[in-house]
């Protein structure tokens, strides 16, 4: 996970798993920081067992594809949910007012297939390209 905070330059970045991240203990600083100016950003694929870093080589296993819709994105949004191209998202997540995350769940996909659908993705629907590494979401 990345924490980061904008007006500061302040950068916090740790490597656990979702259980730990799920503790009471985790959860608690999350909010503490959250709450003290910092965007919390989590990584949206499995990275490799003993990656201290959350870079494109360390990842594992895509286990998503996402995009960023921080630029028009209510109306990106709708467009994503009427088109008959692709599948209903499994996930939208609003980041702030009229900026949003949408996540789907796949499997099976190479790093290329999921960077090269993200970019087609991206381009359709004018959202932030993004590749599929753990890096700010």
């Amino acid at each position: 996970m990345l924490i980061h905070h904008r007006a500061k330059g302040d950068t916090i970045q740790r490597v656990n798993n979702a259980d730990a991240l799920a503790s009471s203990k985790w959860q608690g600083w999350l909010r503490h920081v959250n709450a003290n100016g910092y965007d919390v950003y989590i990584s949206q694929n499995t990275l490799n067992g003993d990656s201290a870093h959350r870079r494109k080589q360390d990842v594992e296993v895509i286990r998503h594809v996402y995009l960023d819709l921080d630029q028009d994105g209510d109306r990106a949004l709708r467009a994503i949910q009427a088109s008959d191209k692709l599948p209903r998202p499994n996930f939208v997540i609003d980041t702030s007012p009229g900026k949003h995350q949408v996540i789907w769940k796949v499997q099976g996909m190479t790093q290329a297939q999921a960077e090269n659908l993200m970019r087609a993705m991206a381009r359709e629907f004018g959202a932030i390209p993004r590749q599929p590494t753990p890096r700010a979401c």
